[in-house]
């Protein structure tokens, strides 16, 4: 890859950012998801990549999005097991445009985004709407596609839960 001649010291000032901290205050109201009764009934491994619910990898580069990517993933894979159809969405809408408690490519968390989603911002697919902030500059909001995807509502995963991670990837 293009990081393996770096030495950790190049590789960590050029690569990862910042710890972020949260400080949005709407995250205090998350909803996780609950124990399930039907734990036992879980297969004992789910590939969504297989089942055709993954796009291809995606490259955040130098910019510290990887919040957005992992929302958009989740977005992505959520409607291809809702719907059966596989759509790339733009990681640089959020990255751009999010605004709620993120802060494009100095970092930012999953939660924000799908609350900023779910506050009526509909997504843009990535050829509509294409990743422009790998050199690590986040550029102002430039939407001009209606957008086709939204959410109404997420639920995270309780920490040191495995039930409920399988629960949630079933």
């Amino acid at each position: 890859n293009e990081w393996s001649d770096m030495t950790w010291e190049e590789f960590s000032t050029t690569v990862m950012s910042e710890l972020f901290l949260n400080r949005n205050a709407k995250n205090a109201r998350r909803i996780h998801l609950k124990d399930t009764e039907h734990a036992l009934a879980l297969p004992s491994e789910v590939d969504w990549v297989a089942k055709g619910a993954v796009t291809k990898v995606k490259n955040q580069q130098r910019c510290g999005s990887c919040w957005a990517f992992s929302t958009i993933g989740a977005v992505e894979g959520g409607l291809a097991i809702a719907t059966g159809k596989l759509v790339s969405l733009s990681e640089e809408e959020l990255v751009q445009c999010d605004t709620n408690g993120d802060h494009g490519c100095q970092g930012g968390l999953m939660d924000n985004a799908f609350e900023w989603i779910a506050e009526g911002n509909s997504l843009c697919t990535e050829a509509e709407y294409p990743y422009t902030s790998g050199a690590g500059v986040t550029g102002m909001c430039k939407k001009t596609c209606p957008g086709s995807v939204t959410l109404t509502t997420h639920k995270d995963v309780p920490i040191d839960n495995e039930d409920a991670l399988m629960a949630a990837v079933a």
